[in-house]
């Protein structure tokens, strides 16, 4: 009765032994189920690149500024009429409120030029910028009034007879774009290519923003 037990004992114990050998020499060997999974790394951050004002900001302001036949809201319900081919900046404002959003303000008149009552000709080009989506204040072509777009721009034209807005209407041509080849804290420079054109139409008219600009932060 020993001897069968004693024989059935035997395979059993070397079953085991061969089996805690094998698993002792894949720990030795790091040889574990874990050290079979391939580790993936994220991909590096990749910054966006920085623009320089002083780099990118070579042009100066030279702009041309036309008004004609617009009636649209305006303050003493007269149309309003001029036509600068020279839009002389004489003072200017850039404020980057937040990464979002922006204002820029050019006048081609000074507070005591337009003192005690500011003239026909005196008008300030008033930009708000806004981004959306995720997206930040920066250089990038900013459509006009663009409510779908990620980055988008609204100009006016503030006059001594009421702001000037590019109103437009179905089968027109789009009213066109700002674009901003820089936008920081140091200063924003650009381009203005607008029109919004039907002169036989009061509440549209004529009205026109042309040119290049450039403004350092003060």
């Amino acid at each position: 009765m020993k001897k069968i037990t004693f024989n059935f004992l035997m395979p059993a114990l070397a079953c085991a032994l061969i089996f805690t050998s094998c698993g002792n020499k894949n720990e030795a060997n790091g040889e574990t189920a874990a050290s079979d999974s391939t580790k993936t790394e994220e991909p590096a951050k990749v910054e966006e690149p920085t623009v320089d004002f002083a780099t990118a900001c070579t042009m100066e302001n030279k702009m041309a500024v036309t008004v004609k036949g617009y009636e649209y809201d305006t303050d003493n319900k007269k149309p309003i009429n001029f036509d600068i081919a020279d839009f002389v900046v004489k003072n200017s404002t850039w404020n980057l409120k937040t990464d979002s959003t922006a204002e820029l303000s050019l006048f081609n008149y000074t507070a005591e030029e337009a003192t005690p009552k500011q003239k026909n000709d005196q008008v300030e080009i008033r930009v708000s910028f806004i981004a959306r989506k995720g997206k930040k204040i920066g250089p990038g072509v900013y459509n006009h009034s663009d409510s779908q777009a990620d980055i988008t721009a609204i100009t006016n034209v503030i006059t001594n007879n009421g702001k000037v807005y590019f109103n437009w209407s179905a089968g027109m041509p789009d009213v066109g774009t700002v674009t901003l080849s820089c936008a920081n804290k140091d200063g924003v420079c650009g381009e203005f290519k607008l029109a919004s054109d039907s002169p036989e139409t009061k509440w549209i008219g004529t009205v026109k923003v042309n040119g290049t600009f450039k403004v350092e932060a003060k």
